[in-house]
């Protein structure tokens, strides 16, 4: 004990405590129903709640110093595999926001409000759903790569957002979002809106060349102009990966051919 008035456990362990060789825990070795606790640890702090930290002991002399926790959070946990575990027979994890209660909080912030589900020691997983995020701005956000990634414009009440930076490797470049099934009657991605296009792609600028880099499969749409100097776009299917040997080229593209009928909206 460091102070009186502080509690700091300097080892060594021992299996005699509640959960062997805990640094602190209640004990509850017969198995029965815990005693008449109404919580089992009650914490407060000014930066943070409760910290959590999983090294191997051979890497806990040499673990860094200077981790500081994210101010003002409750529960931080970190480990070389999982930093935070939860299990429940309805969600694992619950997060909840009080950002329409709070008016310090800036208007950009964003929030999960749950995650559930985890494959289990059976390799099952058994959770209805495995993620459930809602938010008033939009509900997933995802990014990978480095550095942080702010929302695109105009992005906000979108259901989810999946987003990836420049990669450190080469030859590593993920996709924003990336749907995939291995049910042979499963589809990867499947979109429907309630009035408007299920689908939209942004067209590149007027006067963007067709990429050099493709794979068989893509697409690309462009700005163009028809023979009336029309604003129009156009629609392209690579047919031909780049790089491809024996000639290495640059990816090969055709347009697809639309019906020359042009509809208006209603019809």
């Amino acid at each position: 004990m460091a102070h009186e008035d502080q509690l700091t456990a300097t080892g060594p362990s021992n299996v005699g405590s509640g959960f062997p060789r805990a640094a602190f825990s209640g004990n509850n070795q017969s198995g029965q129903a815990p005693q008449d606790f109404v919580g089992g640890v009650n914490v407060q702090g000014g930066q943070f709640g409760v910290y959590g930290e999983c090294l191997p002991s051979g890497a806990i002399a040499n673990a860094p110093t200077n981790r500081v926790p994210p101010f003002f959070t409750g529960v931080v946990g970190r480990g070389l595999r999982f930093g935070t575990w939860g299990e429940g027979p309805i969600a694992g994890l619950v997060g909840n926001s009080l950002r329409d209660k709070d008016p310090n909080l800036k208007s950009n912030t964003v929030f999960a409000a749950c995650l559930a589900g985890f494959q289990n020691e059976h390799n099952k997983n058994s959770a209805l759903v495995g993620v459930f995020a809602q938010g008033s701005m939009f509900g997933v956000l995802g990014t990978a790569g480095a550095g942080f990634l702010s929302p695109p414009p105009f992005a906000f009440s979108d259901g989810v957002i999946g987003m990836t930076g420049i990669s450190d490797s080469p030859n590593i470049h993920g996709a924003g979002v990336h749907g995939v099934s291995f049910d042979p009657l499963g589809r990867g991605g499947v979109f429907e809106s309630a009035g408007i296009a299920q689908v939209s792609l942004k067209p590149a600028p007027h006067g963007s060349k067709l990429p050099i880099v493709g794979v068989q499969g893509d697409l690309f749409v462009r700005q163009e102009a028809n023979a009336d100097g029309v604003p129009t776009v156009g629609l392209y299917l690579c047919i031909r990966s780049a790089g491809v040997p024996p000639q290495n080229a640059p990816a090969q593209w055709q347009q697809v051919q639309l019906n020359p009928t042009v509809l208006l909206g209603g019809s």
